[in-house]
């Protein structure tokens, strides 16, 4: 019998078999090419075998001429009988028909490598699967199909065996192959990095596991098997399988080098057209060829452009285009119009790699001007920026390049070096007005809203550029929106507005518009937001500014989560990680993973959230921005004491607020010490009472966490027996949901309605609301099923409380004790307490 199986179901398909052991098949021959995995497959079969307690011999064939003939089977009966022989092909027949029935079966033996056999070894293999029916092993090898197709190894005789041979043929491994050999292997990578890994090593488990391995030594993968998230910008190429896309490279034909030349060349995504205009092939003659490129995994395709994913590989290209015909390729480019409509950066990059410090010296005084205006793109780290301006010597130049450096350090999150550049005597000398936005900027990432908002009003003054002055509007709106001040942040989002549209100044225009789509949030619009982030989204593609576009992404796919559409969020903001390891975007990345993570917590799946956290708690500390940190350690506070794992949440608790005094924001403090007032509380570090002043405290409808924290305080007042109180939290709680247009917040909220219901001793209205079969926590989201299935029981059967489904996080535990205390009429500080008695019996 002949299998035509990927990697994963060959696993699953001979793992049933080694556990149903002894069974009637008792040779399996597995056939692939090269880097499909059959050595790999049969190892984890080995360890597989061992645990199951049989003996597994392993040996691997040699093609050494007459001094190793019959070599991997001798070493099979060395092994058996701890003698070291020189057998005869007799000798070796029956040693394996006598010594295995000796043996307490079953017995493993693998022999890799038949393509190296002659033919009288392999028909030696062939007559060894047929003893093996009656002689207690299980006979494993393995043939590369390439060999077999060049040296005629079909092994025909195998056809011809009874029911006990089975032929394993693999098919070319795919992502779900190296998720599930990664899942196997107890690696914790996020699915992310796994798509450009699996693009990376063009479908082969031999360079796959080699870069598993190189990243561990490198620290890319700590030693928990997890990814150090924090430790790249861009995807990195191991040393062996860069040898591998050399010889790919220098292996091809020159229209299909070419391409590759201007893909690198331009170091973006590009559309046919542009293609066909700088190469001049007819359109079906290039989609020919780009096929090509795309099989081979040197291009990627996407919403049909093309595109080298990979910088390493674009740095080996250019080191190939030294060559004369390379050299052409670049001046023919050059000279085209293409070359023209290019980007100011991406010319950099280009005289970058041939090292003509003329030509960027050049480049920058022609354009700097316009760049000003126009914005630039900074899909380059700052070192690219600084790494120019040492090798060339107008002063000018030097200066802008400079500035570009420090505009993209802050996107790194580098402010302290940003700050030193925007603060330079020769920066402060050549561009004063630049230098004071540059400091703008920095106070604003530093949390100093009001200096930074003073710095932004002294350059809105007309003496000014309209660049400046509606550059210094929107970091005037992003300051006040951190502040709060809703209302002060649109009028200077619209201010930014109006000057970008009469100067055409489509970089602002794109950045005023995200600001008002994050006050349309504020002020409950979320169609307007996402009318607003569109647009944006729009003229960052078309400029091609990538963080920005990432920026966007990220936005949208929480007014999506907004509306529970968690698996729409959830693709975009795949989408968007992956581009982050091209474009080198961490900050976009951060806050889409700390978003990813929350989506899925949200949605109910706390195993793919979990997976994310490591890595996501080492960018968000390696990136040091209170903005994204806030929230964060707010998210992990609510998940650690949810699940009972109160040390982690009193830890995070108190992070959260260190960063909520960092950004001066009174309300985020507030919310900070009453969440660390309940773990406290949990953990006997505090008592009951001090809580409730905490939680009389009212927050702001427009924070997308009052749901919440009107949620947590209902708990509590319902605990101590307020429940007026209680009522007053959990309105609040519906409202701010509303208002916010919160499908998780309204799921929550609906779930604090049912305890006030159950205190009140109310259970008909917690009847008619299960069986209105429309309220929110039935559907996909946090607390979902289980809940729903306590809340269902309680409405119809009245059960005991210890007859209820178990509670599976702090929610559920609180329901039931209400419900208990509902049924014995009893509400007070002994309920609280009985509640952390239970709390403390799940850690």
């Amino acid at each position: 019998m002949e299998r035509l199986l990927s990697y994963s179901q060959a696993y699953e398909h001979l793992e049933k078999a080694l556990q149903r052991l002894p069974v009637k098949t008792t040779t399996y021959l597995v056939i692939g090419r090269r880097g499909y995995g059959k050595t790999l497959l049969l190892n984890q079969m080995k360890k597989i075998a061992e645990a199951l307690n049989p003996d597994v011999f392993w040996a691997e064939s040699n093609s050494g001429g007459d001094i190793f003939r019959l070599y991997p089977f001798n070493d099979i009966l060395n092994q058996v009988t701890s003698r070291i022989m020189d057998r005869t092909l007799e000798e070796i027949v029956e040693g394996f028909r006598h010594e295995f029935m000796e043996r307490k079966g079953p017995n493993i033996v693998v022999i890799l490598g038949l393509e190296r056999l002659d033919q009288q070894q392999r028909d030696l293999f062939v007559y060894l699967s047929q003893i093996s029916v009656t002689s207690n092993f299980i006979l494993f090898g393995t043939i590369d199909e390439e060999k077999e197709l060049e040296q005629d190894l079909a092994l025909p005789p195998l056809n011809n065996v009874e029911i006990s041979t089975e032929i394993i043929r693999l098919k070319r491994p795919t992502n779900d192959d190296f998720a599930f050999f990664l899942k196997k292997s107890g690696y914790r990578i996020p699915d992310n990095f796994l798509s450009e890994l699996g693009r990376l090593v063009n479908g082969s488990f031999e360079m796959f596991t080699y870069c598993l391995k190189y990243y561990e030594e490198q620290g890319i993968i700590n030693h928990d098997k997890e990814l150090q998230e924090a430790s790249f910008r861009f995807f990195p190429i191991p040393p062996s399988i860069e040898v591998t896309y050399r010889r790919m490279i220098s292996s091809l034909t020159p229209e299909e080098k070419s391409i590759l030349q201007i893909l690198a060349l331009v170091g973006e995504d590009l559309p046919v057209n542009y293609l066909k205009d700088v190469t001049g092939f007819e359109s079906a003659h290039l989609l020919e060829i780009l096929d090509r490129l795309v099989e081979k995994n040197l291009v990627a395709i996407k919403n049909l452009n093309y595109r080298i994913d990979n910088q390493s590989l674009s740095d080996m290209i250019f080191e190939d285009m030294s060559s004369s015909s390379g050299q052409k390729n670049l001046q023919d480019f050059m000279s085209s119009k293409a070359y023209e409509n290019l980007q100011f950066v991406t010319k950099l990059k280009l005289f970058s790699k041939v090292k003509d410090a003329r030509k960027i010296e050049e480049t920058v005084l022609q354009e700097w001007n316009k760049v000003r205006k126009s914005g630039f793109t900074n899909s380059v780290s700052s070192y690219f920026f600084l790494s120019l301006e040492k090798i060339i010597s107008d002063q000018k130049a030097k200066n802008a390049l400079k500035l570009m450096a420090a505009d993209t350090l802050l996107q790194e999150n580098n402010v302290s070096k940003a700050f030193e550049i925007y603060t330079s005597p020769e920066i402060m000398d050549s561009y004063p007005e630049l230098s004071l936005l540059g400091k703008a900027r920095v106070l604003w990432k530093k949390n100093a809203y009001d200096e930074a908002i003073e710095a932004c009003k002294a350059l809105i003054d007309d003496e000014y550029d309209n660049t400046t002055r509606g550059s210094a509007c929107v970091i005037a709106a992003n300051c006040y929106y951190s502040k709060n001040d809703f209302k002060k942040s649109m009028e200077y989002s619209i201010l930014a507005e109006k000057i970008s549209k009469e100067n055409g100044l489509r970089d602002i225009l794109a950045d005023s518009l995200n600001a008002m789509g994050n006050n349309s949030v504020k002020e409950f619009d979320l169609d307007g937001a996402q009318a607003l982030y569109s647009k944006s989204l729009e003229i960052n593609r078309e400029l091609r500014r990538f963080d920005k576009t990432l920026q966007c992404l990220n936005n949208m796919a929480i007014i999506l989560s907004y509306r529970g559409k968690y698996d729409e969020a959830i693709e975009m903001l795949q989408d968007l990680i992956s581009e982050s390891y091209i474009t080198g975007d961490l900050v976009s990345r951060a806050y889409a993973l700390y978003n990813l993570s929350e989506i899925f917590y949200n949605s109910g799946n706390l195993e793919d959230c979990l997976k994310l956290l490591s890595s996501t708690e080492r960018l968000v500390v390696n990136l040091n921005d209170s903005n994204l940190s806030y929230p964060f350690y707010r998210f992990l506070t609510i998940l650690n004491l949810n699940i009972f794992k109160p040390g982690k949440a009193f830890k995070y608790a108190e992070m959260m607020e260190i960063e909520a005094t960092r950004i001066g924001n009174e309300e985020w403090r507030d919310i900070s010490i009453g969440l660390k007032g309940l773990v406290e509380v949990f953990t006997g570090a505090r008592k009951i009472e001090e809580l409730n002043a905490l939680f009389s405290r009212d927050v702001s409808f427009s924070d997308d966490f009052s749901p919440m924290w009107y949620s947590i305080a209902t708990m509590h007042f319902i605990a101590i027996g307020d429940l007026e109180m209680a009522k007053d939290r959990s309105e609040k709680s519906r409202k701010s949901a509303e208002k916010l247009g919160d499908h998780f917040g309204t799921a929550v909220s609906q779930i604090c309605g049912v305890y006030v219901m159950l205190a009140s001793g109310n259970i008909e209205s917690v009847r008619k609301f299960i069986s209105s079969r429309g309220n929110i926590i039935g559907s996909k989201v946090r607390y979902g099923d289980n809940t729903f299935a306590i809340l269902s029981a309680i409405a119809k059967d009245k059960p005991a409380p210890d007859d209820l489904p178990p509670p599976q996080n702090i929610v559920e535990l609180f329901i039931i004790e209400v419900y208990r205390a509902m049924l014995e009429k009893h509400f007070g500080k002994d309920l609280y307490e009985r509640i952390i008695n239970k709390y403390r019996q799940q850690i």
